[in-house]
């Protein structure tokens, strides 16, 4: 009998970002590599298969209440939006929401976690103790590597700076040559949740550059040979400081929208250049934070103005209006407050709490 492996992560998750994700979808490929103890578990139905042995990542988060305690104030992203948007990513098998801050290994073996995997940064309680001590002490924390070049921090900061808008402008002019891209980390980023298998699209101003093959055919055979159809559903913007409002359309789409089509229906996305808009974040901080939503089928990076004409034959294609879609289901979305102004806004009307918290980490506001 294959022995059922979880692992577990924790944390506040605030303004999720790809280094937040990166973090998980590491953990997942890690499983393998983990010992776990003779007999731990039977295979649950449940479970996604790693060379056939099961495997799954459950991600505590941790509620309003418990960071304003340990932090010394409220986080950008409330809870609720928080749980949901964890809820998203790919690699993510469960959510546990108000997971304690100071992770409880009592906790980990209610839900059979024998492992929790986290960065190499030491993360303290309010009274400044290390919140992993426990775990480390019982031999059952497993580092991984900390993202390098994104955090909440720096993002917060960006804000505070107002340094974004050069910023973005300058790393983006990269995008115009695909070949500058770190096309191991997107193709990492386009695995399915098993953290195997490659699912995702990438392509580059047009559907003829696939920069990264997907898991399913573009055209589709039936049983008898003959070409199918397939219906793909085609939604643009710039998607900054990607966030749950995003998230409910796209899932929106797929439940709604796609579901007479099954699963020859795809979702595609096409991501806008930030040249003439002062993204806070990078084009390529987007595309990977989208990568990691569970509803998404791929990605169009800085989208010709005639991208359709670039569509193959037997190929279906509708181009959605992220306001048609909010007025056709009102009903069924909670989160449409949430835009870029009123995230930025939140960040602005709390600066003090957050300029010092940032300093403690090492930025500047000379």
């Amino acid at each position: 009998m294959p022995l059922e492996k979880r692992v577990w992560i924790d944390g506040c998750f605030d303004f999720i970002h790809y280094g937040h994700c990166n973090v998980i979808l590491q953990s997942k490929e890690k499983i393998s590599e983990l010992v776990f103890p003779e007999g731990y578990l039977e295979y649950p139905e449940e479970s996604t298969s790693m060379n056939g042995v099961p495997h799954m990542v459950f991600v505590g988060v941790h509620n309003d209440e418990d960071i304003c305690y340990n932090k010394g104030g409220s986080p950008v992203m409330n809870e609720l939006e928080r749980y949901d948007h964890m809820k998203s990513i790919k690699w993510c098998d469960k959510l546990i929401p108000a997971a304690p801050y100071v992770t409880d290994p009592q906790l980990m073996d209610e839900y059979s976690c024998q492992f929790v995997l986290h960065g190499d940064d030491i993360t303290t309680d309010h009274d400044g103790n290390d919140c992993y001590q426990i775990v480390k002490d019982l031999g059952r924390f497993v580092v991984v590597k900390r993202t390098q070049g994104v955090s909440t921090t720096d993002i917060i900061h960006r804000i505070l700076t107002d340094t974004y808008s050069y910023k973005t402008k300058d790393i983006e002019n990269n995008a115009n040559n695909p070949k500058l891209w770190d096309l191991q980390l997107l193709t990492r980023f386009c695995k399915d949740k098993d953290a195997i298998s490659v699912w995702d699209y990438v392509f580059y101003k047009n559907f003829n550059n696939v920069i990264v093959k997907g898991g399913y055919e573009l055209v589709k055979n039936d049983e008898k040979g003959k070409i199918t159809a397939v219906s793909w559903y085609y939604i643009e913007d710039y998607f900054d400081l990607f966030n749950v409002g995003d998230i409910e359309i796209f899932q929106t789409i797929k439940s709604k929208y796609a579901a007479v089509y099954g699963s020859n229906t795809k979702l595609i996305v096409g991501v806008l250049s930030s040249s003439n808009v002062g993204c806070i974040n990078t084009l390529l901080e987007r595309c990977l934070s989208l990568l990691s939503c569970k509803y998404i089928d791929g990605i169009v990076i800085d989208p010709d103005s005639d991208i359709f004409s670039s569509m193959t034959n037997n190929v279906q294609i509708s181009k959605l209006d992220k306001q048609t879609i909010v007025v056709n289901h009102k009903q069924d979305l909670k989160f449409q407050y949430l835009t870029r102004d009123l995230i930025m806004q939140r960040i602005k009307d709390n600066s003090q709490h957050y300029i010092k918290r940032n300093i403690k980490k090492g930025m500047s506001y000379e």
